[in-house]
């Protein structure tokens, strides 16, 4: 049986391109909101009371994890305490909301970071996570000010003060590291801000945000969900399938060509 070599190259290159898109999970997460005809995506809400029976943070918490459920996302709970134990490989992004304990119980966040996935960061201990430092700090009011517009958290706001609480609460605030973006502030620090890989979101009284304090947050965990590092390179795959697969194409093709026809 004969093979067209044009067809068998062509299949060749294009097997591994489909391969490498596949591969790649910062294109399977996409850049934005979720599309009604994909699969929803997956995202680990971490909380200190998974089970909302706290009245002291169920006004904190319970907003945001019924934002995440209404918004389309399939949301799993888990407390602080158990952060160390959860395979984050298989969820989109994280959301790690304030961690009252985060003094007297430290917290390693080595899973997270190894799982290559994006998340949104709530609470203080910023620097073990490479979001700055200095997030115990809080200041009480409804506003903060938008100074970049050009992220995709702050698109839909023009430069200037926005109304995030509807009545003062509190304004979680960072010191950005060096290759940190600064996306909104306060006086005294950074309420939002974004690296490589998360999200620092100073905002935790769900229950008291308000439509544009929302929109902030609805924007940081899409943002999230693009941020997942590839656990292998894709542009890697198709020279690694490629190039062996012409090489061998090309021995064949000279071996059929030195061989005498038969008649």
């Amino acid at each position: 049986m004969r093979v067209n070599l044009s067809s068998m190259v062509l299949a060749l290159v294009l097997v591994p391109l489909t391969l490498a898109l596949i591969w790649n999970p910062a294109v399977r997460c996409g850049s934005g909101p979720v599309p009604e005809s994909e699969s929803a995506r997956r995202v680990i809400f971490i909380v200190n009371d998974p089970t909302f029976t706290d009245s002291l943070w169920i006004d904190w918490t319970k907003p945001f994890y019924d934002r995440l459920s209404n918004s389309g996302y399939i949301v799993d709970l888990t407390s602080h305490s158990q952060i160390s134990y959860v395979n984050f490989s298989s969820y989109d992004a994280a959301v790690v909301h304030w961690d009252y304990e985060y003094l007297s119980v430290p917290k390693n966040y080595s899973n997270l970071l190894s799982s290559g996935i994006g998340f949104v960061f709530m609470s203080a201990d910023v620097e073990k996570v490479g979001l700055g430092s200095g997030a115990g700090a809080t200041s009480y009011g409804t506003a903060v000010d938008i100074v970049n517009v050009s992220n995709y958290v702050t698109q839909p706001f023009s430069s200037g003060s926005v109304e995030v609480y509807s009545t003062p609460s509190y304004r979680n605030y960072a010191q950005r590291p060096a290759n940190g973006t600064l996306l909104a502030n306060i006086t005294d620090g950074d309420v939002i801000l974004v690296t490589d890989r998360g999200i620092y979101f100073g905002l935790p009284r769900g229950s008291d945000l308000t439509s544009d304090g929302w929109t902030l947050f609805d924007r940081s965990v899409e943002l999230a969900c693009t941020k997942t590092i590839p656990e292998f390179p894709s542009f890697l795959i198709m020279p690694l399938f490629t190039i062996p697969a012409l090489l061998a194409v090309v021995a064949c093709r000279r071996k059929r060509l030195s061989t005498p026809a038969q008649t």
